[in-house]
C-alpha cells in the first residue's frame, strides 16, 4: 500500500488549516481531544479508531501533515504502525501519546524516527502542549520541505541553464552543474572538494582568479565579466568568461561562479578580423596590381603573411602544372611531383583540382593514407591543405593551393574565405587579361560560322520566317545580366515582328522579350537563361561583333589578340556549340595611337553593369532625338530599380567622357594614383 506525497501547505494567519489525524481505539475521549484541539489552533482533526483505519486515511488524503497516535492499540502498537506510515511517508510528523510511560518505550520510539513522545496526564488539560508540539512539528517539517524544494528548483534552474556553474567554499568545489561538466569533462563526483583553480584554470590565468575569488570572499565582489582559460580533463584550452557572486550557506558564505564557454565565440571573432584584413588587402592588391603576375605575386605574399607556411599560383599544361608564384617555404615544391598526365601520380591535392575542377580541402594531413606526398608534406611541416581552382564563366585560369602547419586550421570558415576568394581572383585574372587582349600590338579579326541548330536564334528564325530565305537577325550587343540572365539585342530583318514575339515568348530559354522599336527595322530586347556563343567568346578575351543569324547557321565576327587565341576560342565553341569553322581571317597590326587609346568605351575601364546600362541606352535609343526610350522604360526592361540604372549609366559617361576630354598625361597620373 502506497500514500501520496503531502503537498506544500502555506503557513501564516490565513493559511490553510492544519490536518491532523488522530488515532485512538477510545472514541468518546477521542472526539472530545479532537474538539478541543480544533477550537485551540487552526487546527483540522480527522479521527481514526484502528491502525488500519489510520493506514486507509492515510492512502487517500495526502494533505494530512501529522499523525498523534495512542501507543497502546488492540491490533498493533505504535512503534508497528509508525514503521508502516514511514515506509511511505517518512517526512510526515508523528507524535506518540500514551498512558503507559517509561524510558524503554521513549527510546524505542526515538529511534524509530518520532518526532515527538508525551505521557498522558488525566488532571491537567494538555490541550496547549500537545497543540503545540502539533504546531512545531508540521511548521519544522514544511521549513525543511520548502528548502528542499527551493534548492530542487535551484538545481534545476543551474542544470538548464546555458552557463557551467560552480559553487565554491574557499576554492574547493560543493556543487558543480552538467553544464560545467560538458564543458570540462569532469563531473560532480570527480571535483568534490577539489580544488577549481588548482584543477581547472591555465596555470598562466591562475593568480588573476585567485585574486578575484578572495576580493568575493571578502564582500567586494561586483557583477563584473572577467576572462581566463580553462584546462579540460583532456588538457584542451577552452577560453571562457566568469562572474562570481557571494551568498550565504550553512551559516557561511559561498561563491557562485558562473562560466560561459566563448571559445567558438572567440574563434569567429578572430576568423571574422582575419576575413576583413584579408579582404582589405585583397581590395588594395586588386587595384594596385599592374598586370596578372603582380596580381598573383601580392595576393600569394598576403596569403602567406596571414598564417599559410606556403601558398602558391599555378597553370596548368598538358601534362604538368607549371609554378608562376610561389611565397613562402619553398622546399615542398622543390621536391613534390605535379604531374597530370597519364600514369602520374595522384595524390597532392592541387592534381586532384587540376584534374577535376574541383576544390580539395585536407583538414588533417596526417589522417590520409600514407603516400609520397602525404609524407612529405608531414616532413615539411604541412597539417592542412587546400587547393582551389581560378575559374571564372568556364575558362580556367589556373589553381591557387595554400599549406598550414597546423591540422584542422582550414575549417568552414576559412573554406569559404579561399572559396570566395579564389573567385575573385580568377575574376581579376580574367580583366587582367582582357585588358592585355585589348593593349596587345596585334588584333587576328575573323568571322566564325556556326551551322546547324547550334544557336537558339536559328531556332526563332525557323519558327517565325520558314519559307522567306533571306530573312535573318542581327545581334548587335550581349552582355551578361545576372548569373542566370544574358542579354541580347537583336535587329530583325524579312521576319515579322509579331511572329517572332509570339515565337520567342514560346521558347525554352527565352525568358522575357521587349520589343524596342517596332518600326523598320524592328529592334527586340531578350533576356535569355541560356549562354549564346556571343557571350562565351568574351570570357575568351574576344571583342565580339555584330553577328548574323539565320535559320541554318549563325556567323559571328570577333577581334582576338592572336593565333593561339583564336585557336583557344574555336575549340572551346566547339565543344559546346558543335560544328564550327573559321570562315575568314585577317592579321594585323594596330597603330601605335590604337595601344594608347584604344576605343573610348574600352579604355574607359568600365564594369560589366557600366558598360551594360551604356550598351542598353544606345541600343534602345536613349539618345536619339527624339528618344526611343526613357530610362524608367530601359531600367523596366533590365528589372532594375530607375536610380540603378542611372547611377551605372551616369558612371559609364563620365568615364567615357574623362577618356575622351582628359590629355594623355592627365590619365597617366591618374592611372598612377
Amino acid at each position: 500500500m502506497s500514500y501520496p506525497k503531502s503537498e506544500p501547505t502555506p503557513t501564516g494567519p490565513s493559511a490553510m488549516p492544519i490536518e491532523v489525524l488522530l488515532i485512538d481505539d477510545d472514541e468518546r475521549w477521542s472526539e472530545i481531544l479532537a474538539s478541543d484541539l480544533e477550537r485551540e489552533a487552526n487546527l483540522k482533526v480527522t479521527v481514526a479508531l484502528s491502525a488500519n483505519e489510520a493506514l486507509m486515511t492515510l492512502q487517500e488524503r495526502s494533505s494530512i501533515e501529522c499523525v498523534v497516535a495512542d501507543y497502546v492499540m488492540p491490533e498493533i502498537d505504535g512503534l508497528q504502525l509508525l514503521e508502516r506510515v514511514r515506509e511511505e511517508r517518512s517526512e510526515l510528523p508523528f507524535i506518540f501519546f500514551t498512558g503507559q510511560g517509561s524510558e524503554d518505550v521513549a527510546s524505542r520510539a526515538i529511534n524509530a524516527g518520532i518526532s515527538d513522545y508525551f505521557t498522558k496526564d488525566p488532571t491537567v488539560d494538555q490541550t496547549p502542549l500537545l497543540v503545540n508540539r502539533i504546531i512545531q512539528a508540521v511548521e519544522q517539517r514544511r521549513l525543511h520541505r520548502d528548502l528542499e524544494a527551493s534548492e530542487e528548483r535551484y538545481r534545476t534552474i543551474t542544470e538548464q541553464i546555458w552557463d557551467g556553474i560552480v559553487i565554491l567554499r574557499n576554492d574547493r568545489v560543493l556543487f558543480c552543474n552538467e553544464r560545467f561538466t560538458e564543458v570540462t569533462g569532469y563531473d560532480a563526483e570527480n571535483m568534490a572538494d577539489r580544488s577549481f583553480v588548482r584543477t581547472a584554470i591555465h596555470p598562466d590565468d591562475r593568480a588573476a582568479v585567485n585574486d578575484v575569488l578572495q576580493t568575493a570572499r571578502s564582500g567586494n565582489a561586483n557583477d563584473d565579466v572577467f576572462e581566463a582559460r580553462l584546462i579540460t580533463d583532456t588538457d584542451e584550452l577552452r577560453e571562457c568568461e566568469y562572474t562570481i557572486q557571494t551568498v550565504p550557506f550553512e551559516n557561511d558564505t559561498a561563491q557562485v561562479v558562473s562560466i560561459r564557454d566563448v571559445t567558438e565565440s572567440k574563434r569567429r571573432q578572430r576568423s571574422l578580423r582575419r576575413e576583413r584584413e584579408l579582404n582589405r588587402s585583397v581590395r588594395t592588391a586588386l587595384v594596385k596590381a599592374r598586370n596578372r603576375s603582380d596580381l598573383e605575386h601580392r595576393i600569394t605574399a598576403l596569403l602567406s603573411e596571414s598564417g599559410y607556411e606556403l601558398a602558391w599560383i599555378g597553370e596548368t599544361t598538358d601534362d604538368s602544372i607549371q609554378l608562376r608564384r610561389v611565397a613562402g617555404t619553398a622546399r615542398y615544391l622543390d621536391r613534390v611531383e605535379l604531374s597530370v598526365g597519364a600514369g602520374a601520380p595522384t595524390g597532392e591535392p592541387s592534381i586532384w583540382t587540376a584534374r577535376t575542377g574541383d576544390p580539395k580541402f585536407v583538414a588533417d594531413i596526417s589522417e590520409m593514407f600514407p603516400t609520397t606526398w602525404r609524407d612529405l608534406a608531414m616532413e615539411c611541416g604541412f597539417g592542412s591543405t587546400a587547393a582551389l581552382p581560378l575559374c571564372h564563366d568556364g575558362v580556367r585560369y589556373g589553381i591557387l593551393a595554400v599549406y598550414h602547419t597546423e591540422p584542422n586550421a582550414i575549417d568552414e570558415s576559412e573554406r569559404e574565405l579561399l572559396t570566395e576568394l579564389s573567385e575573385t581572383l580568377a575574376f581579376a585574372i580574367h580583366h587582367a587579361e582582357v585588358k592585355k587582349a585589348l593593349s596587345a600590338p596585334t588584333v587576328v579579326e575573323a568571322e566564325l560560322e556556326l551551322t546547324g541548330p547550334s544557336h537558339y536564334l536559328t531556332d526563332l528564325v525557323s519558327e517565325s520566317a520558314p519559307d522567306v530565305a533571306a530573312a535573318e537577325l542581327t545581334v548587335h550587343g550581349t552582355h551578361r545580366h545576372t548569373d542566370a540572365l544574358t542579354m541580347q539585342y537583336i535587329t530583325l530583318s524579312n521576319v515579322p515582328i509579331d511572329r517572332f514575339v509570339a515565337a520567342a515568348e514560346t521558347h525554352p530559354v527565352v525568358e522575357k522579350t521587349t520589343a524596342i522599336d517596332e518600326n523598320n527595322p524592328p529592334r527586340i530586347q531578350l533576356a535569355v537563361t541560356e549562354a549564346p556563343p556571343e557571350l562565351k567568346l568574351t570570357t575568351r578575351a574576344a571583342v565580339v561583333g555584330t553577328s548574323t543569324v539565320r535559320s541554318d547557321r549563325a556567323i559571328l565576327r570577333v577581334e582576338l589578340p592572336s593565333e593561339r587565341a583564336l585557336s583557344d576560342a574555336v575549340a572551346a565553341l566547339e565543344d559546346e556549340h558543335g560544328d564550327l569553322s573559321v570562315r575568314s581571317k585577317i592579321t594585323s597590326t594596330r597603330p601605335e595611337s590604337a595601344h594608347d587609346w584604344g576605343s573610348p568605351v574600352e579604355a574607359a575601364d568600365l564594369t560589366e553593369k557600366q558598360s551594360a546600362a551604356l550598351q542598353a541606352a544606345y541600343l534602345h535609343g536613349y539618345y536619339e532625338q527624339p528618344r526611343k526610350r526613357s530610362a524608367t522604360e530601359i531600367a523596366e526592361s533590365l528589372g532594375i530599380a530607375h536610380s540603378t540604372y542611372l547611377q551605372h549609366l551616369r558612371t559609364a559617361q563620365q568615364k567615357v567622357f574623362r577618356h575622351i576630354y582628359e590629355s594623355t598625361p592627365e590619365r597617366q597620373a591618374r592611372t598612377a594614383e
